[in-house]
């Protein structure tokens, strides 16, 4: 019987699981494109300095993230993919890790174990896990588990020199992608001063870690902020949004046209915050207790110095957004962190084997958290939907330097816009991100020159043309059955049938919202450089067939 409920414990973790995971992937897939778009430009100019000279970015050191750049612009040309990978195997790793570890725990409460093994992989982390600069916001945390995590083995083991080297490299991988990851390295440092290690690692350790800790301080110092009573009071509610994010963002469906006021959220944040700061507080002097008891070693409980490390990082954040709206705390970027700390406190109360864990009102508020989590889940799988169709009219305009066009703002802000058009020439040159594709070489050559097959008119036609004050918007269906191709170019030719623009096909999807129903084909280009657009004629391309069809003209 025993084994059949264990089975059946496996079988429900794994079903939450893989249904995360699923609709993760699908979020990524359905909002991604090889172009890079906000803070990603800026690491194409200097992604190969990431081993010469300090990098930063805001109050960030970012050499870790511009390796991250380095690797995949040199190997993968510049899509993005490395780093998109890097943040979901981090993600996945993280959850595995901490279902395992309160399973190990507490083997029946299997409702834990469910909401830990779907928080990480939660789609209100949407920033995170589609941008593919965010590479570094998840490194950071997922590296300063590792050093925390090490550091409390350290002190169990034999091989205390191995721990403690791994531990402090992970602390400098993790300083060198957000700032919270300098605070890391002054916090291992005292933290190695409760656990059972031999004396002179222990200085040694101390002494590295202090040093370095300060510095980064000085490479990279962060800004001063006035301090008033009003400002402490409000970075304190900023700081328990940012640990309630996660509840309070589980709960947003605005994208599924089920919008509440703001202040909702807001509210649902600080409320869980709050509770989350009280339930770490008393999980700290149950542990103080048992430790004292000689009932778990410190050396278990590397969950409390987690918590307290992601509580210390929320509140330098707290500090230093405190002039934004509450609102700003609840970005999605920050729900890592309010995951990363419930997941602890989750751990730390197995690892306590805590009663009240395993009490009707934690199920059923697990229960609750799961059932809001996974309706979250579908609704940020409509924003990607609809972010992925506006990204995909970016490209276009981006490959054809349609600079003006109203979805180019998507890949880059009005107010950066040169700076924009000096990346885009460097990645020209580079042949990295959209500018390494076979479309993009495609621009300027003639159809008719002999490298590719003529198969006709397609089935294929235009449904929409839009002109703006300096741009041409063209979209249409895409149907291969009459020819047998499969369009994966669309392409604006001359009189002459030379290329002058191409465009992007449009990605399936399943369509959440109406906008991420439309499927086909868009096409954006300047009119500058382009001739009269009764003078343009429009060919679907199949690039593996070597082959193309006529669609029609404008």
């Amino acid at each position: 019987m025993d084994k059949e409920n264990s089975l059946r414990q496996m079988l429900v973790i794994s079903i939450v699981f893989a249904f995360f995971a699923a609709t993760y992937i699908y979020t990524v897939y359905a909002s991604y494109t090889s172009a890079p778009y906000f803070d990603n430009w800026r690491l194409f100019a200097e992604d190969r300095f990431f081993y010469t000279k300090i990098l930063s970015h805001n109050e960030h050191i970012i050499n870790f993230i511009a390796a991250f750049f380095w690797m995949d612009n040199n190997f993968l040309s510049g899509r993005g993919t490395l780093q998109l990978t890097a943040i979901a195997c981090m993600l996945a790793a993280l959850s595995v890790f901490f279902a395992i570890e309160i399973r190990k725990n507490l083997p029946q409460n299997i409702l834990l174990c469910s909401a830990v093994a779907m928080s990480c992989l939660s789609a209100t982390q949407f920033t995170n896990i589609t941008w593919s600069f965010q590479v570094g916001f998840v490194g950071c945390f997922a590296f300063g588990f590792l050093s925390i995590y090490c550091l409390s083995r350290a002190s169990a083991s034999h091989n205390q020199v191995l721990w403690l080297l791994l531990s402090g490299l992970s602390a400098i991988a993790s300083s060198l992608t957000l700032a919270a990851g300098v605070l890391l390295i002054g916090f291992v440092g005292i933290y190695c001063l409760f656990l059972r290690i031999r004396p002179i690692w222990k200085l040694a350790f101390l002494l590295s870690t202090i040093s370095i800790f300060f510095i980064l301080l000085v490479v990279n110092h962060p800004d001063r902020h006035e301090t008033s009573i009003k400002s402490i009071r409000y970075a304190i509610l900023f700081t328990l949004a940012v640990l309630g994010s996660f509840p309070g963002t589980a709960i947003d469906y605005r994208f599924l046209g089920i919008g509440l006021p703001e202040r909702v959220y807001d509210f649902a944040a600080i409320l869980f915050g709050a509770i989350f700061v009280l339930s770490a507080l008393g999980l700290i002097l149950r542990a103080y207790q048992s430790w004292r008891s000689d009932l778990v070693p410190l050396a278990r409980l590397w969950g409390i110095p987690f918590g307290l490390w992601l509580a210390l990082s929320a509140s330098a954040i707290g500090w230093g957004r405190s002039e934004l709206p509450i609102a700003e705390a609840i970005s999605a970027r920050y729900v890592t962190i309010s995951v990363l700390f419930m997941c602890a406190l989750f751990a730390t109360a197995a690892q306590l084997r805590v009663r009240q864990a395993t009490t009707r009102p934690v199920q059923i508020l697990c229960v609750l958290l799961i059932a809001a989590a996974s309706i979250a889940q579908v609704n940020r799988m409509a924003q990607a939907e609809i972010a992925g169709r506006r990204f995909e009219n970016a490209e276009t305009a981006l490959l054809n330097n349609a600079y003006s066009a109203p979805d180019i703002l998507n890949l880059y802000p009005l107010s950066m816009d040169q700076s924009a058009k000096i990346i885009a020439s460097i990645m020209q040159l580079r042949g990295l991100s959209l500018f390494g594709e076979a479309r993009y070489r495609l621009i300027s050559k003639n159809l008719f020159s002999g490298a590719l097959t003529y198969k006709g008119t397609c089935a294929s036609q235009i449904s929409n043309i839009d002109r703006g004050p300096a741009w041409l918007l063209v979209e249409g269906s895409v149907n291969d059955e009459a020819t047998g191709l499969k369009t994966d170019i669309v392409a604006a030719a001359d009189l002459e049938s030379n290329i002058k623009a191409v465009g992007t096909v449009r990605k399936q999807m399943i369509g959440l919202r109406q906008e991420g129903t439309q499927s086909g084909f868009v096409l954006i280009a300047p009119t500058s450089n382009m001739p009269a657009s009764s003078d343009l004629s429009f060919f679907a391309l199949d690039m593996s067939a070597l082959a193309f069809c006529y669609m029609g003209k404008s």
